[in-house]
């Protein structure tokens, strides 16, 4: 998914979120719909309205993006939506109330619009989604697994061992990233730990910027 953003097809503009569980603020539909508005509001040259809601932010998105994909149509352009990572989105599972990434996807065509999505294999699609959202009944290609993620696995699977044989500090890190699922802040873990905010950083840095159990898990883009 990142090679479609990073080298995007001909004439194709694109817009994405990577929703990655174990970063609270890239866990949830609220940073989804943020990061796409501002990279909307690039294509179309406005500056999006200031202290929204969040139903006021949903309601520009939905605005937004025929706006932008019909300017990019006028200009022999389309615009390409790439939103992954829809099994990490916690935003559902921790009783914020907020819909999920995948409900708030468009639910209908929008000219000069393609989206496409990606998710493991065996995460079902959320309760709110609707019953004829084109998510339920697009396309699915299943990923294979790449060999760059099966080296990334061993090396993090060798740094977790060094971690968990190391310090106090280093266990207890992982033992509080592991108890919440992921999604745990900087400053959360210093106040949970104890530890100063260069050390938590540097524990980050290595094996707890990646989870080594995921890295062999397929994905499937729907489009």
């Amino acid at each position: 998914m990142a090679t479609v953003v990073l080298k995007p097809p001909p004439d194709t503009d694109v817009v994405s979120f990577f929703a990655i569980a174990r970063l609270a603020a890239q866990s949830d539909s609220r940073a989804c719909i943020d990061a796409l508005i501002d990279q909307l509001s690039a294509i179309i040259d406005e500056s999006p309205p200031h202290a929204l809601t969040d139903t006021g932010r949903a309601a520009y998105l939905r605005a937004v993006l025929p706006a932008a994909a019909g300017r990019l149509q006028r200009r022999g352009r389309r615009l390409l939506l790439v939103a992954d990572g829809l099994d990490e989105d916690r935003g559902a599972r921790t009783g914020s109330g907020l819909p999920t990434i995948a409900s708030i996807l468009p639910a209908e065509a929008i000219a000069g619009l393609k989206v496409i999505v990606a998710s493991r294999s065996h995460w079902p699609l959320p309760a709110d989604v609707p019953g004829d959202h084109p998510l339920r009944s697009c396309p699915v290609r299943r990923l294979a697994v790449s060999r760059h993620s099966a080296r990334i696995a061993e090396r993090a699977s060798a740094e977790l061992d060094e971690l968990l044989i190391g310090d106090a500090g280093g266990r207890e890190v992982v033992a509080m990233v592991a108890a919440a699922g992921g999604g745990l802040t900087l400053p959360e873990l210093e106040a949970l730990t104890g530890l100063p905010k260069f050390r938590v950083d540097q524990i980050l840095s290595g094996t707890l910027g990646r989870n080594p159990r995921e890295t062999h898990q397929p994905q499937e883009p729907r489009s």
